[in-house]
Order: C-alpha cells, then sequence, then structure tokens
C-alpha cells in the first residue's frame, strides 16, 4: 500500500478497497452458514430420511458438501490464480456462489441439494483469495489492523446468516399470508438463499469496481511504479499499456 505514513507511522488503510474485500467476506460467512438453522427441516421437508433416526446423518452429509468441494479444489485454485491473478478467481467464486446458492433455493431432491453444494465448494476459493489480496495491498505497518477487519466480518457475517435463514425460511408457516397456489408453498426455503445470492453479488460487483489486480506480476501497467518503466522505450510504454489495461478489464 503507498501514501503518506500516518501519525503513527503506520501507511493508510485503503479503506475502499478493503472494505470491497470485507463485503465479500462477509457474505461467504453467511454462505457457510446459513444451512445449519435449517438442515433439518431441509432433511424432513425432502422426504429423504427413513425414520427420525437418520435425520442427523442426512443432515450432516448435506452441511460437509460445500467445505468437501473447497477442501478438494481449494490448491488447485491457488495454482490459477497464481498464472490468470487472484481477482478472477475471487470474482468466479463470488459469483458462482451467488448462483449456486440461488439455485439451491429451488432443489426439491436431496442428491440434487448435495450435488449443487459440492460444486458451490469447489468453485469458491474466496475465504483464501481474499487473505492473500490482503496481504498483497497491505504492508507491515497497517497489515495487523486491516486483518482484524476480515476477521469481525466473518463473525459478523456468521451471526447475520443464522438469523438470515431463520427469519426468511418457511415464511407462508410465520409472517406471510400465502394462498393454496403461493409459489412459496412449493420452494419454502428460497427467501433466504434468494437475499444471500442478492447480497453476494452486490459484493461482487463492489470488488470488481473497487478492487485493482494484486499479483505482482500482473498488475496492469497504470498501478506500477513509473521506475519499473525507467529501462522502456517511449514507444514500448503505449503499447504495454493497452495491453494491460486489456488484461485488467479481463480480471
Amino acid at each position: 500500500a503507498a501514501g503518506a505514513l500516518e501519525p503513527g507511522g503506520s501507511t493508510p488503510l485503503p479503506w475502499g478497497r478493503l472494505l470491497s474485500l470485507t463485503a465479500v467476506l462477509f457474505c461467504q460467512a453467511i454462505q457457510v452458514v446459513i444451512l445449519f438453522p435449517l438442515l433439518v427441516f431441509m432433511v424432513r421437508w425432502y422426504g429423504v430420511a427413513e425414520g427420525p433416526s437418520s435425520v442427523g446423518r442426512y443432515a450432516g452429509l448435506l452441511a460437509s458438501c460445500f467445505p468437501l468441494g473447497m477442501f478438494l479444489f481449494t490448491f488447485l485454485w491457488g495454482w490459477i490464480s497464481d498464472r490468470v491473478g487472484r481477482k478472477p478467481v475471487l470474482l468466479l467464486g463470488a459469483v458462482g456462489s451467488a448462483a449456486s446458492i440461488f439455485v439451491f433455493g429451488f432443489v426439491r431432491q436431496f442428491q440434487a441439494a448435495c450435488a449443487i453444494r459440492f460444486l458451490a465448494g469447489a468453485t469458491n476459493n474466496v475465504a483464501s483469495m481474499l487473505k492473500c489480496m490482503a496481504g498483497e495491498l497491505l504492508d507491515d505497518t497497517n497489515q495487523a489492523r486491516g486483518m482484524s477487519y476480515f476477521s469481525l466480518a466473518w463473525i459478523t457475517g456468521s451471526i447475520f446468516g443464522p438469523s438470515l435463514a431463520g427469519f426468511l425460511a418457511e415464511p407462508c408457516a410465520s409472517w406471510l399470508s400465502c394462498g393454496p397456489d403461493h409459489p412459496l408453498l412449493a420452494r419454502p426455503f428460497l427467501l433466504p438463499f434468494a437475499a444471500t445470492a442478492l447480497l453476494t453479488l452486490a459484493a461482487a460487483l463492489a470488488a470488481a469496481v473497487c478492487v485493482p489486480e494484486t499479483h505482482k506480476r500482473l498488475r496492469p501497467l497504470r498501478s506500477l511504479s513509473s521506475s519499473s518503466l525507467a529501462g522502456m522505450d517511449a514507444g514500448a510504454q503505449p503499447r504495454m499499456q493497452r495491453a494491460w489495461t486489456f488484461r485488467a478489464w479481463g480480471r
């Protein structure tokens, strides 16, 4: 991070970029925990359990699909981010998780629900990308302060997610008057997942606009210092500018 030092000798935090990244992490925390208060009700609604004694087994299986996908593919996404950049991996994970959680609200079969959650985790390396990008945006003087906001975002999302699920799930049985043909009767868990998808898309859009590529080798030319261009002739600089600007828009 560049800029004049604050009175305490630390570099000012890049607030716009930092808040955009913490918003994405906030939504990812919701993605992870939103199922927890609903699992038993969803397993019963799917009708897959043979009896009350097997509900817990199916609930645990459904809950484990998302982290299992993350566990199996996290190193692959890290390898990809070293080659194409942090930002495209971050945005792919955020948009993919938003799409998957929205589709998840329409699912009416247990096997399909497990498959969607696994694919959502397999394409989602957001948490590790955020930490990596924070490390590349911050420096030794402000990294501790910056990372504390990431912890706060995760904790806040972990509190907000179950509350959102408990309030919006099965609205026809609680706070919403529904007729016999109301669509939410057939999809009682759609509202909390749709709300989470919208929040995640909004956070992804903010990150796409406010956060640059942080990988040092893949940053656009305009983010490099003038000293790094000292050995480049005047004719080559505009060509490099156009090439790197094109690559930056792809990120």
